[in-house]
């Protein structure tokens, strides 16, 4: 099995790409935090691009309604618990960085 097809490594990737988002990191230090980890890999070609597919079959956040987020927000604020829509747009976030980082390193 390839390192790119490696659910360990591509679904790591991919989860660490949408935590750091998740978590407020800027794109710039979410660039160099995967690239390091891809070097501490031995740079194995095609693990950005299997990350960002393997975005996909991570956990969706659940659904709600406008009331219940609405009603949750506070709580969710005080907490620190994303909502389910940053948590997507997390996810959505992290497979771009991911797929750039895939058309520039291969």
């Amino acid at each position: 099995m390839e390192d790119k097809d490696n659910p360990a490594i591509t679904e790591g990737l991919a989860v660490e790409a949408m935590t750091l988002v998740e978590m407020g990191a800027t794109v710039e230090t979410v660039r160099d935090k995967l690239v390091a980890r891809w070097m501490q890999l031995g740079r194995p070609p095609g693990v950005f691009l299997g990350a960002a597919r393997a975005m996909s079959t991570l956990p969706q956040p659940p659904v709600e309604s406008a009331q219940a987020t609405e009603r949750a927000a506070a709580v969710r604020s005080m907490l620190g618990v994303t909502s389910a829509e940053e948590s997507l747009v997390a996810q959505l976030s992290g497979r771009e960085i991911l797929e750039g980082l895939a058309g520039e390193f291969g």
